[in-house]
């Protein structure tokens, strides 16, 4: 306990012994404290567990769960919050147990240490792990080598490259576990534990990919056209002259003028009823060989016909 440290002065007198005497009383009801706390986290659940299901094998997890942190957190009350608890557990089912043993002799890797320049790589932008590569190094120098780090991949794929290194064939799709252990020898029967350093979630980019790229377009606030203007040059030379173009444009707005017909003619006049054949091929075009001939009064005949 860091109040447990004698405050002032080394010298021993009378005016010490009492600040040391005030600092213990201090720090027993500190003790006091911590232990009740812990205590209280570690007292047993009062209800009984369920006996039907599904709430018993909901229920039983939970518990365990529930107990492992109150137990975290009283050790915690108890050694300071800075304090390290690495717990036990234990592969239940033999499927696993052989799953993490075929695991353990490690995926494809074409040299042994590939495992340690990858982990020199990732030192340059992850502290925990240039932390435990230079935990690695630094014991070799001292002449008390960590062992290799040793590659774990899951699912077990015997065909599988391992993911961080470099693929000479394609990774089956779907997720992958790649755990690096810094332990010489892996055993998986039995209580084990262990502490996690670092850990993150990534994906693994593929040589070749179909993509495409999309963003909003506010497109012009205006009419789509609801007719069309075909000017056909008078005279063919490969090339268009502009005054020709601008004589198209205008002799269009003059012939629209020949064929405007007031709204109270379509209803008074003899229109009316000719109206519709306008819409035929044959009237259309006989129509518009009129008014480029500049023949209005046969036009009014043939829209009446």
């Amino acid at each position: 306990m860091p109040e447990a440290l004698p405050a002032t002065g080394t010298e021993l007198s009378d005016v010490q012994i009492a600040i040391w005497s005030n600092q213990a009383v201090v720090v027993q009801s500190l003790i006091a404290k911590r232990l009740e706390t812990a205590k209280q986290l570690r007292s047993p659940f009062v209800d009984p567990l369920p006996t039907t299901e599904p709430e018993l094998t909901l229920e039983t997890p939970r518990r365990i769960s529930v107990s492992l942190q109150r137990a975290t957190d009283a050790a915690r009350q108890l050694l300071d919050k800075p304090f390290v608890i690495v717990p036990l557990f234990q592969f239940h089912k033999p499927a696993q147990v052989a799953e993490l043993s075929l695991a353990g002799a490690g995926p494809g890797i074409a040299r042994a240490s590939q495992v340690q320049d990858w982990m020199d790589s990732l030192s340059r932008v992850r502290p925990a792990v240039a932390d435990a590569a230079w935990a690695i190094a630094v014991s070799s120098c001292m002449g008390a080598p960590i062992a290799e780090p040793i590659a774990i991949q899951l699912p077990r794929n015997a065909k599988a490259p391992w993911i961080g290194g470099k693929f000479t064939t394609p990774l089956p799709e779907g997720g992958w576990l790649a755990v690096i252990s810094l332990q010489s020898a892996l055993g998986f029967n039995g209580l084990q534990c262990g502490l996690v350093l670092d850990d993150w979630t990534e994906n693994v980019p593929i040589d070749k990919a179909t993509t495409g790229v999309s963003f909003h377009f506010n497109r012009l606030n205006a009419i789509a056209p609801q007719a069309l203007l075909l000017a056909v040059p008078p005279a063919i030379r490969g090339h268009w002259d502009w005054e020709e173009l601008k004589g198209c444009v205008h002799e269009a707005f003059d012939l629209a003028k020949l064929r405007a017909i007031e709204p109270d003619s379509l209803t008074t006049n003899g229109y009316f009823v000719g109206l519709p054949a306008i819409l035929s091929e044959f009237s259309v075009n006989q129509f518009a060989h009129t008014l480029l001939t500049e023949r209005s009064a046969a036009a009014a005949v043939l829209i009446k016909t």
